[in-house]
């Protein structure tokens, strides 16, 4: 070799190339290799091969799941209005094509199934403590009921219990209470009839027939057979 007038050494002498560079993934699908170095001027280099493959961490790779967490499975799901389709939380990953496979499990709803989830008992956090106010089941039937009563379906529903008034009473307004001629028949007596004074009968009024109860126009019976 000549250089500067003269002759001079092989720089190269002495020299081996055999240190290139790491093999290294320039994406997923390609790997990058290193040829046999060669030395010029004293310097070591290496060519660049590109090899397709499934590449991870500078390899490539038969098994695709190599690195691979299967940790996203689908959403749940409602097969219908009563069952639920739950996934797995960790999945499976197939080395073939590196995708991965999720376990389920159905789960029948009591309460129905709605936006991939069972839904919550609607009487969980209600409590029934609260029945309604006595009422009368008639004139002379008082209706009370349970203090506690039970939940369906999101709504409280109370046991109820008819007791007969005393004799000398009658239920108004949601007590038995002593008879007088302005209550003793209000609750039964016709709209055209009147409670006689002093006892439990309704009369018709004039113009009206019947027993007090039920009162018809006085000469509807005789049109009828006519």
């Amino acid at each position: 070799m000549c250089s500067d007038g003269q002759c001079v050494g092989d720089t190269c002498a002495g020299i081996v190339c055999n240190s290139p560079p790491s093999p290294s993934c320039d994406d997923a699908s390609h790997l990058r290799v290193y040829a046999e170095g060669t030395c010029a001027d004293a310097t070591c280099s290496y060519a660049p091969l590109i090899v397709e493959c499934d590449c991870v961490d500078g390899a490539c790779v038969t098994d695709r799941c190599i690195g691979k967490t299967c940790s996203s499975p689908p959403p749940n799901e409602c097969l219908d209005s009563t069952t639920l389709k739950r996934y797995a939380t960790a999945g499976a990953c197939n080395a073939l094509d590196g995708t991965c496979g999720y376990g389920a499990i159905t789960i029948a709803c009591t309460n129905g199934c709605s936006g991939g989830a069972c839904l919550a008992d609607p009487c969980a956090d209600l409590s029934c403590e609260t029945p309604p106010a006595p009422t009368c089941g008639s004139s002379t039937v008082l209706r009370t009921f349970s203090k506690s009563g039970s939940c369906s379906s999101g709504a409280c529903s109370y046991a109820a219990l008819e007791t007969p008034c005393a004799e000398g009473t009658v239920c108004s307004k949601g007590a038995c209470k002593p008879q007088s001629s302005s209550s003793v028949c209000v609750d039964r007596c016709d709209p055209h009839a009147t409670c006689a004074e002093g006892t439990r009968q309704c009369t018709c009024a004039p113009g009206y027939s019947g027993d007090g109860t039920h009162c018809e126009p006085a000469d509807a019976g005789t049109d009828a057979q006519q």
